[in-house]
């Protein structure tokens, strides 16, 4: 992940998260950019997928030993969610990390979103975990987040909520 930016088929993405950690900019493949949704992928070196896998190992998201390798990201111009679909060593679907964040912006050639602190995780075989309702309340108290931003966050967690439970997402908003 080591590419810059102007290398053809590579795209930056500055995720913004209003807490301590802060800006990370993700350097991925481009897989496609329609203009509705940027899609991207990355396969992870070995020390970010130890980092990564232990990060959901202590979360109780993935069973312990099991490796993530690469990642595949599905955002949205239009939408207050991003859709990352994880696979493990075997290129088998682990699951689906949903952030609940600021439609897609695309600005001189790179993209930008910023995290709304709201997420899910989808594991195939397994209900819905609804993640991080703390740390959106406590940036609520902080004002840390704008009344748009709190409300188009809980609208799009209880919109999202409603159609995992009818059974159809996220497919179809990756299969597109």
């Amino acid at each position: 992940m080591s590419e810059s930016a102007a290398e053809p088929g590579v795209v930056r993405v500055h995720y913004q998260r209003l807490s301590a950690r802060g800006l990370t900019i993700y350097t991925e493949h481009l897989v496609q950019d329609d203009g509705v949704r940027l899609m991207t992928e990355a396969w992870l070196p070995p020390d970010t997928s130890a980092r990564i896998s232990a990060a959901f190992w202590r979360q109780g998201l993935l069973a312990e030993g099991r490796r993530l390798t690469r990642i595949c990201k599905y955002l949205f111009y239009h939408e207050y969610f991003d859709v990352i679909a994880v696979f493990d060593i075997d290129d088998v679907l682990a699951g689906y990390y949903v952030d609940i964040l600021t439609p897609l912006r695309q600005v001189d050639g790179e993209y930008y979103v910023t995290d709304l602190f709201l997420d899910f995780w989808l594991a195939p075989g397994q209900p819905a975990m609804e993640l991080d309702q703390d740390e959106f309340e406590e940036a609520v108290k902080a004002g840390v987040l704008t009344p748009e931003q709190i409300e188009q966050a809980r609208a799009t967690f209880a919109r999202l909520r409603a159609e995992i439970a009818a059974g159809g997402f996220p497919d179809r908003y990756i299969r597109g």
